[in-house]
């Protein structure tokens, strides 16, 4: 009968210490960013630190400690469900994964990449929300020729911007193989089968770009806004300049008269 597996992502990072001490569990193996708990039959937990868990067989009541730690903040975490079938040669799917048993080292892979799938999506959404608002404020450049925001909203979308690429780029690290592929050649294709069929690196690429985009109208809307408020400057400055020039002629003018 195939098992749950039950992924969860949050745009919070988390401390695997922190995932440890809310578990009260052992601990089956620790690398550097992830862990994986040990809830006896078979049944795990793994933590990223990149804000992802996956259950392998374990009840979310069961893991209510651990997973109330992806909420702090307010963030409501994403919940994906996925399929382990046991025995027989590895397969691969997008709804299952076959595996001959519940080897810790393949458990370890098929989770970090549900997790990594999990992330991607929150990350992806995000990226189209930001690539929405920076095409409004197009719209407001093409059609009024001025921009409707303030320096300290240009100024939060662009730390929003770059929040958002350093969360890609640092807390998934999914162009990165993890340690059990090295040296077990099977460990090696089932993570390559399951970074092929959820497009992990097809969507990282993709998500980098439309970022990538993001940024360079940014630098040109910038670019503009500070043109604009430059201008006005040069204008205030000839204003002021010429207002003084026209009291000291009033003054040449009273002195001859």
């Amino acid at each position: 009968m195939p098992v749950s597996l039950s992924s969860y992502a949050s745009s919070q990072p988390l401390s695997m210490r922190r995932v440890v001490e809310a578990a009260e569990t052992s601990v089956l193996r620790r690398v550097a960013g992830a862990v994986a708990l040990d809830y006896g039959e078979g049944r795990q937990l793994h933590a990223f630190d990149f804000g992802g868990i996956v259950l392998v067989d374990v009840s979310p009541q069961d893991a209510a400690p651990v997973l109330a730690l992806l909420s702090e903040g307010g963030d409501k975490p994403d919940n994906d469900g996925y399929l382990l079938e046991e025995g027989g040669a590895i397969r691969v799917g997008f709804d299952a994964v076959r595996l001959p048993d519940r080897n810790p080292d393949m458990l370890r892979i098929v989770a970090r990449v549900l997790a990594q799938s999990s992330a991607l999506d929150r990350i992806e959404r995000k990226g189209d929300e930001l690539l929405d608002e920076v095409a409004r404020l197009v719209d407001d450049l093409r059609d009024d020729g001025r921009i409707e925001r303030s320096e300290v909203e240009l100024a939060k979308f662009i730390g929003d911007v770059l929040h958002t690429r350093a969360v890609l780029v640092r807390r998934l690290a999914v162009l990165d193989k993890p340690e059990e592929t090295w040296e077990d050649q099977r460990a090696s294709e089932l993570h390559g089968a399951m970074v092929r069929t959820f497009e992990i690196e097809e969507r990282f690429k993709s998500l980098s770009e439309k970022l990538d985009l993001v940024q360079d109208s940014l630098e040109v809307i910038t670019d503009v806004y500070r043109s604009r408020h430059s201008n006005k400057l040069e204008w205030l400055v000839i204003a002021l300049i010429s207002v003084e020039i026209g009291f000291t002629l009033l003054e040449w003018a009273g002195r001859a008269g």
